[in-house]
């Protein structure tokens, strides 16, 4: 009779709770979407992120480059202190 009543229910009727086809399944269509972006995204950044050693060798190229641009002698901002 609820389900009857109620047709969004009657896609839950042939599964017991908790079982979905897929994990998204069960969620209200917003928050299928969001997690669709949200792995979207995640896909196209994949490639672009870095690992410990690749972050620490960037870091250590930015702190010399920093500190070559400082310098006096070859630095093209100058910082009187």
């Amino acid at each position: 009779m609820l389900l009857e009543k109620f047709p969004p229910f009657n896609r839950f009727a042939s599964k017991r709770h908790g079982e979905f086809e897929d994990e998204d399944d069960g969620l209200p269509e917003n928050e299928r979407n969001e997690n669709n972006r949200r792995r979207q995204i995640e896909e196209i950044c994949r490639p672009l992120m870095l690992s410990d050693a690749d972050l620490k060798r960037v870091m250590e190229e930015l702190v010399k480059a920093m500190e070559t641009g400082l310098a006096t002698e070859t630095g093209t901002f100058f910082c009187y202190t």
